[in-house]
């Protein structure tokens, strides 16, 4: 019924019942909260005594709802969408259809439900879980390191995680010095064992020699003996590529 629902679309305001059908073709119509219903009825026990034009009335509800705030959360929309915010903390407030949602607008800008902001924290709980792995398969007792827990992660992991300045010094060094043997003076730091990874790859690569930066740091203790200490991490570059040319 196309005119019924031209009449009342989109209004809200007037509670569901049955009130004079507007249109007169039988004693009641049933409004439906929204817009007229096809229920109607001949005779009405208790009438509700309604407004004489309904749809005229939710109208105006609708319009004064656009322009003033609900009084309260009890207030609630119709249907979902944005409205002005009942608990005055924002200039708008998402409606679910059923409750109040987190989601807020203000000058046009929008705020997260506070439900996702516990996923921000995924990338960093899941870095810290893979670094308590691998220092615990690295402790220096193993004469083969990087083996054992940190054998199952891939060789970009096992670097970032030798050079990520978060972690700290003492939970390293162990997996450190096993790496490199007497620890040179260039090779005290992180950052200076991976620059000499990242860069040696990159020669054995220009060189033709399949090597990974892992497998780098992997043949440094051989490539720095404890009597010899080098100070040039040119020079351990160099007798790396060596031991691992085929």
């Amino acid at each position: 019924m196309a005119d019924a629902t031209s009449s009342g679309s989109g209004s809200r305001g007037e509670p569901p019942g049955w009130y004079p059908d507007p249109w007169e073709r039988a004693e009641e119509r049933w409004w439906n909260g929204y817009e007229w219903s096809d229920r109607t009825r001949d005779a009405a026990p208790e009438p509700q005594s309604p407004p004489e034009d309904v749809s005229e009335r939710v109208d105006a509800a609708h319009d004064t709802a656009h322009d003033e705030a609900p009084a309260g959360i009890e207030e609630s929309p119709d249907r979902p969408g944005w409205y002005p915010d009942p608990r005055g903390e924002a200039d708008e407030r998402w409606w679910d259809g059923e409750s109040w949602t987190d989601r807020t607008e203000t000058d046009g800008t929008f705020s997260e439900p506070a439900s996702w902001r516990p996923y921000k924290i995924i990338a960093g709980v899941v870095a810290g879980l893979v670094f308590l792995g691998f220092v615990a398969g690295g402790d220096g007792n193993s004469s083969s390191p990087g083996r054992s827990g940190a054998e199952s992660y891939s060789p970009e992991e096992q670097l970032a995680m030798l050079v990520d300045d978060s972690v700290s010094e003492e939970a390293v060094r162990p997996y450190r010095i096993a790496l490199n043997g007497a620890e040179p003076v260039c090779m005290q730091s992180r950052q200076s064992i991976a620059d000499i990874a990242y860069r040696g790859a990159q020669v054995a690569e220009d060189r033709g020699i399949d090597v990974t930066p892992l497998d780098l740091i992997r043949a440094m203790p051989q490539a720095v003996p404890a009597s010899e200490r080098p100070t040039d991490c040119g020079d351990i570059l160099s007798v790396l590529l060596v031991l691992l040319t085929p």
